[in-house]
């Protein structure tokens, strides 16, 4: 869900109206960043959880194969970062059309 409503927000803004998509735009990247910092902790554990009674949820996940956590982590704060970055191309695409049309 971490990353789900900022995408579907950022889906139906693209298809509404571009200029208004950078935060979800940006709001998805940044959730992808963190989500690939707790994939990181994956075979570690070394985060604190919310409560001391939950399951590491990524650790429950690649509990046959830990060893593509790091990897995993690496390719989905690559695309947080395009979406970050993507979002201020859009801010400034949007700020600069804003300027040229007065």
């Amino acid at each position: 869900m971490q990353i789900i409503l900022p995408f579907v927000l950022f889906i139906v803004s693209v298809r509404s109206n571009l200029i208004h998509s950078f935060l979800p735009a940006f709001w998805t990247g940044e959730s992808l960043i963190n989500v690939s910092m707790y994939i990181k902790d994956a075979p570690y554990k070394q985060l604190k959880l919310i409560s001391k009674n939950l399951t590491h949820d990524w650790n429950w996940i690649l509990r046959n194969n830990l060893a593509m956590a790091e990897t995993l982590s690496l390719m989905i704060f690559i695309c947080g970062l395009i979406f970050c970055v993507f979002s201020i191309a859009i801010l400034g695409y949007s700020i600069t059309m804003s300027i040229l049309r007065k």
